[in-house]
């Protein structure tokens, strides 16, 4: 075997007809390994649920903060006001009034949740479902 011993001479061949050779015997691999990898994420992926998310703000607010003749009664902490209602609606009465007007037979819903935006007197709520 030659070896190149200055600028522009060529190898030998035999390192290209050697690494031909390789080729020749694992072509089979080289496609059907990629191939089969391929068909697996394809199928698995088509399998999986599809889920959607739909969220709803709510602005929250005090029912004693406007009177009759325009004065503003502070009834406390509004951040405690926010997390007060974020607890009524997590409540179990609030559940299964939602589940009966819901009518979710098919279990098409994942996850429902509920919580407050910080900073504000919003209150988002989110329902994860998959499609019919």
């Amino acid at each position: 075997m030659q070896q190149a011993t200055g600028a522009g001479e060529p190898f030998e061949g035999s390192d290209i007809r050697r690494a031909l050779q390789v080729l020749r015997r694992a072509w089979i691999w080289l496609i059907v390994v990629p191939a089969v990898v391929a068909a697996s994420v394809f199928y698995l992926s088509s399998q999986q649920t599809e889920y959607f998310t739909a969220t709803a703000e709510v602005k929250v607010r005090n029912a004693n903060s406007e009177t009759i003749f325009g004065n503003q009664a502070s009834s406390g902490d509004p951040r405690r006001e926010i997390e007060t209602q974020v607890r009524v609606l997590k409540s179990e009465r609030i559940r299964n009034q939602l589940r009966d007007r819901i009518k979710d037979e098919d279990r098409l819903i994942k996850e429902i949740t509920i919580e407050a935006v910080p900073e504000t007197d919003v209150i988002a709520l989110s329902v994860t479902s998959r499609r019919a």
